[in-house]
């Protein structure tokens, strides 16, 4: 009984250092992505400091030729367009871990509930075996005693 009992809380220990690890494991990866999403960030004034200059060039050109000025203007919309689907993208990235955490510790959680309770049923049953261990014992005892009485 007591080897299951150990057992059981060297699982438990177990489930809790799990559950640790993940997240820890699931901090690096959130912390993963704001690095990622600050490079981004970098790239996005960078790339706004691009569409400054580029729309200053455009109205410089403008009075060339305007033909050139609308290849500039596809140029600066495709930029713009990828730049906000790279950010759209790490936002989801970044939710997806966030779920994906929050999944693992409920799952984690679930677990180490299971198996307190489950320590819970085999006390109780431990409990209920020594008593009737104790009231088979008490019941030995009395015939042990009438026998004796008997002779």
């Amino acid at each position: 009984v007591e080897k299951q009992l150990h057992e059981t809380e060297e699982y438990q220990h177990h489930l809790e250092k799990s559950l640790a690890e993940s997240q820890a494991h699931a901090t690096e990866v959130l912390a993963e992505g704001e690095s990622v999403e600050a490079a981004l960030q970098g790239e996005l004034a960078a790339t706004r400091q691009n569409i400054a200059t580029l729309q200053e060039q455009r109205e410089k050109e403008l009075a060339q030729t305007g033909e050139e000025a609308h290849a500039l203007q596809t140029d600066l919309d495709a930029a713009q367009a990828a730049l906000a689907e790279s950010v759209a993208l790490l936002a989801a990235d970044r939710q997806d871990a966030a779920r994906a955490l929050d999944a693992q510790r409920a799952a984690l959680e679930r677990t180490l509930a299971e198996t307190e309770e489950a320590q819970g049923g085999a006390v109780a049953a431990l409990e209920r075996q020594v008593g009737e261990a104790g009231e088979k014992l008490q019941r030995v005892e009395k015939q042990l005693h009438e026998a004796e009485e008997y002779q």
